[in-house]
């Protein structure tokens, strides 16, 4: 083989390589498992969790702190859902610093959180993220008397095994070494 047929068919085999690593890029909850804990009345006390695998057709987490609530998650996007409840108990979220919920995704990095809709609160609840959990907190808000819902849009990144980072140092060291050789025959 000639040395251009070999740098042809290197050059191929990383490009290959380098577009293997760079699916990690964007992904979605789905396939996956996510962790769900309500935290009150301070973000270290857990009030209940449990950990739920996300289908193609979404997961919906019910009962949300003992109530008719509901928090639906469906590619990238997280529906919190209040049905029209009647009862004095069901005025207004505890006063506590803390009192809202938290998804965990040990396979992902969250790179955004943002809301989208909020036809339920009276006001707009705090929200904030981190590389790989969505805090929600409406400490003290008061929901509509009409029920409605709340949406946010999730962005997420895959955490990369291990593999695409040795593919991407592989394509790299290829390309050294076809450079090294070029040098060398000119």
């Amino acid at each position: 083989m000639k040395f251009r047929e070999i740098s042809n068919f290197f050059s191929f085999v990383i490009f290959l390589t380098l577009l293997t690593s760079a699916t990690f890029a964007h992904a979605s909850l789905e396939g996956h498992t996510i962790n769900y804990s309500y935290i009150v009345p301070n973000i270290d006390t857990v009030y209940e969790e449990g950990a739920y695998f996300v289908p193609v057709d979404g997961v919906t987490i019910s009962n949300i702190a003992g109530t008719y609530n509901t928090i639906t998650i469906l590619g990238n996007s997280l529906v919190v859902n209040y049905p029209i409840v009647v009862g004095p108990e069901m005025v207004s979220w505890l006063d506590a610093p803390f009192n809202g919920f938290k998804i965990n995704a040990p396979d992902y990095i969250f790179s955004s959180f943002r809301l989208l809709s909020n036809t339920a609160l009276v006001d707009n609840p705090e929200f904030f993220f981190d590389a790989h959990n969505l805090y929600v907190n409406w400490n003290g808000i008061f929901w509509s008397a009409n029920g409605g819902k709340i949406t946010f849009a999730i962005n997420t990144s895959a955490v990369p095994e291990a593999e695409a980072y040795i593919l991407t140092l592989t394509g790299l060291g290829l390309i050294g070494l076809l450079h090294r050789r070029r040098k060398k025959v000119n």
